[in-house]
């Protein structure tokens, strides 16, 4: 008898403490955006600063901070990076040292803000600047050659290979451009070309890539002259041969912090040849030795370009590093 009394008594607790916890549920706690609200036994009543809130997600954390506020940050403030043009001289197969120096400032990781080029520099600057990866970029290098440039001697020769280097060299610019124009290239180009018959200078920095180069590499001695559409006007073009110096020029006119002269022909430079001056950092690779129309050389070219630019690295970073401590 006993025994059934404690068994009822042990239910009827376990009863009452059931019905606590269930009034305790009938009153939940309602979070959104940091309210806190009761919602009555019927869940229909909710406060005016709740409806407010209505719908929108739950938020956690911190709150943010008031409008206007100021944010302090702590630590050393990022270093501001210094921007560079790349002024890339006239050249046929030196021209080629062009990719070599390119290839050695990737590793530099530079803010280059363009490249003003003439000649195969322009060229170089351009498939770099279009190509998807080095490797690419190295694929597409390859397959410039003197077919491109200059027309075969002979009879034998002309039956092997053709006689119209011009339009070998359009034809690979087509397929390898297509009708790319200078804003789809990921660094800002801009084409030193030559009117010339009054040998006016011209920047090309708009419309098809393909008529920029063509025009760009219409050199003395190689090709003739290029007319097609420059902007707004229709013109006849040759490339900036002499044009060193007013490449330099118009790379000064543009906005840096510096600027690369890399000097590719045997034309040395008036402003002071390899002597840097402030702003101006002069490259002069070695390439006397070789002839600008010999390209069984062009690989060798491309290294001269990388080994003089790998030497004046170190330079560069220093006189940069000393400018900054004496500012």
């Amino acid at each position: 008898m006993e025994t059934n009394r404690n068994l009822i008594g042990l239910r009827t607790s376990s009863f009452l403490l059931l019905l606590l916890l269930l009034e305790a549920c009938a009153t939940p706690i309602r979070m959104r955006t940091g309210l806190r609200t009761e919602v009555s036994e019927d869940r229909q009543e909710v406060t005016k600063q709740d409806e407010k809130h209505e719908g929108t997600a739950p938020v956690f954390g911190p709150p943010l901070p008031a409008e206007g506020a100021i944010i302090n940050s702590y630590g050393p403030a990022p270093e501001k990076k210094q921007s560079w043009i790349i002024a890339l001289g006239p050249g046929v197969v030196r021209g080629f040292a062009s990719a070599g120096v390119i290839k050695s400032l990737r590793s530099l990781k530079w803010q280059v803000n363009y490249i003003i080029a003439t000649e195969m520099g322009a060229l170089v600057a351009a498939l770099y600047s279009s190509s998807q990866s080095i490797n690419h970029f190295e694929w597409a290098l390859m397959k410039v050659n003197e077919e491109m440039f200059i027309e075969p001697q002979g009879f034998i020769g002309k039956l092997t290979h053709g006689s119209n280097p011009r339009q070998k060299l359009q034809s690979f610019l087509e397929k390898t451009f297509q009708n790319k124009t200078f804003k789809d290239l990921k660094i800002p180009l801009k084409i030193v070309a030559q009117n010339p018959k009054n040998h006016e200078y011209f920047i090309i920095d708009e419309g098809r890539v393909v008529d920029a180069l063509m025009a760009a590499l219409a050199i003395p001695g190689y090709l003739p002259p290029y007319g097609g559409h420059f902007g707004k006007n229709h013109l006849v073009l040759s490339s900036a041969r002499q044009g060193s110096d007013v490449i330099l020029e118009k790379a000064q006119e543009l906005p840096h912090d510096y600027i690369l002269n890399v000097q590719l022909s045997a034309q040395i430079n008036k402003r002071g040849g390899n002597l840097d001056q402030g702003d101006i950092f002069f490259l002069r690779p070695h390439l006397e030795d070789i002839q600008d129309s010999d390209f069984t050389k062009k690989n060798e070219s491309v290294f001269r370009g990388k080994d003089s630019m790998d030497q004046q690295i170190s330079h560069i970073q220093e006189s940069i590093l000393g400018e900054k401590k004496h500012e």
